[in-house]
C-alpha cells in the first residue's frame, strides 16, 4: 500500500501549498528532473516531483528529490490523457523514483516557485492575504 499524495513533516506544524513555474512548459520541467533519476524513459511519463528540502545536503551539496510518474501502459503518454485517467481511477497509482540535483540545475529547470504555509490549525480557505507596503 502506498503513501497518500500530501505534503507532511514530522509535527505537520505549518501546513501549505506550493506552485512550481519552470523557464518552458511543465513537461519540460519534469523530463529534465526524470534525466536526473533512473526511471526507465521507455515506460514511464513524469508527472509531479516530492522536494525534501530546498538547500543542498551539506556534505554532497546536491537536493534530493522523489519524481513521480506513471506507467505508459496504464495512462498513456499525452498528458491531457493521463490527467483524466488518474482523476477518473478509484484507486490511481504514482511510481516514485529517486533523483538528485545540482542547485544550478535546480535553478535552471524552474525560474519561479510560489509557497504559501500556515500554522497547521488555521483553514487556509478562509484566508485572503492583503499585502501592506512598508516604507522606512
Amino acid at each position: 500500500m502506498g503513501d497518500p499524495f500530501e505534503a507532511s513533516t514530522q509535527y505537520d506544524e505549518i501546513t501549505g501549498t506550493t506552485a512550481f513555474d519552470g523557464h518552458g512548459s511543465a513537461h519540460e520541467a519534469l523530463y529534465a528532473m526524470a534525466e536526473k533519476t533512473a526511471m526507465p524513459e521507455d515506460d514511464f511519463v513524469p508527472v509531479g516531483f516530492n522536494l525534501y528540502r530546498l538547500d543542498p545536503d551539506e556534505v554532497t551539496g546536491v537536493i534530493y528529490f522523489s519524481l513521480f510518474a506513471v506507467n505508459k501502459n496504464d495512462y498513456g503518454v499525452n498528458y491531457h490523457d493521463i490527467a483524466q485517467g488518474l482523476n477518473s481511477s478509484p484507486k490511481p497509482i504514482v511510481y516514485s523514483f529517486d533523483g538528485q540535483l545540482r542547485p544550478d540545475e535546480f535553478g535552471m529547470i524552474f525560474k519561479r516557485i510560489d509557497m504559501k504555509a500556515l500554522y497547521h490549525e488555521i483553514d487556509p480557505s478562509r484566508i485572503e492575504i492583503e499585502y501592506v507596503s512598508v516604507s522606512k
